[in-house]
C-alpha cells in the first residue's frame, strides 16, 4: 500500500508534523510526504493547461506528486490552521481534489 501525505505546515517540528509521526506508527506500506513549503512547489495560476492536458504547465516539484498520486492508494492532507484559514502554500494541494 502507498500513501502520499501532504504536509502544509511552515513549522519542521511544530503539532502538525507530530500528527504525521502518530500517523506513520500505524501505517503499513510505503509512503512519501511532500512539504509545501520545502519541495519547490509553485502556485496555480489558472491558466487551465491541465482542462486539456495531463499534469500541468508550470515543470516544479508538483510534477513528481502527481505522478506518484497516480501510483498511489492514500492520499493524506494535513494542515494547521491560522485565523481560521490554511497557510497558502498548502492551498495548492486544494488544486488535486
Amino acid at each position: 500500500m502507498k500513501t502520499l501525505i501532504l504536509n502544509g505546515s511552515p513549522r519542521k517540528n511544530g503539532d502538525t508534523v507530530s500528527l504525521i509521526h502518530i500517523f506513520l506508527e500505524g501505517l503499513e506500506g510505503e509512503y512519501k510526504i511532500v512539504n509545501a513549503y520545502e519541495d519547490g512547489i509553485g502556485p496555480c495560476i489558472d491558466c487551465r493547461f491541465c482542462w486539456e492536458n495531463d499534469g500541468c504547465s508550470i515543470q516544479d516539484g508538483m510534477q513528481e506528486v502527481y505522478e506518484y498520486i497516480q501510483v498511489c492508494d492514500n492520499i493524506l492532507i494535513v494542515s494547521p490552521i491560522y485565523f481560521s484559514e490554511i497557510p497558502c502554500p498548502a492551498l495548492q494541494f486544494a488544486a488535486l481534489g
